[in-house]
């Protein structure tokens, strides 16, 4: 991601976010969660909760995005501190 790319972050986020909407009502779920910008390492991340990662990488593709790779993470939502 250049970082002129990244100054129009919205933009893209926009762009996946139509995607995977047009994806989803294909019948294929996939959603945007979340996006984080590292302009000065021209990088971007991309958040989705998705039905796979082969709708992820659509989402991706039919929004023009430029991408290494997409991985599957998993996620505790127990991982916050607990005060106890």
């Amino acid at each position: 991601m250049s970082r002129s790319a990244a100054a129009t972050g919205t933009r893209h986020v926009e762009e996946v976010s139509l995607a995977a909407e047009q994806i989803t009502r294909e019948g294929r779920y996939v959603c945007l969660r979340q996006s984080i910008f590292v302009p000065e390492d021209e990088t971007g991340f991309y958040l989705f909760h998705a039905q796979s990662g082969e709708a992820v990488r659509e989402a991706a593709r039919r929004a023009g995005l430029q991408f290494e790779r997409v991985v599957e993470a998993v996620s505790d939502s127990k991982g916050k501190a607990d005060n106890k």
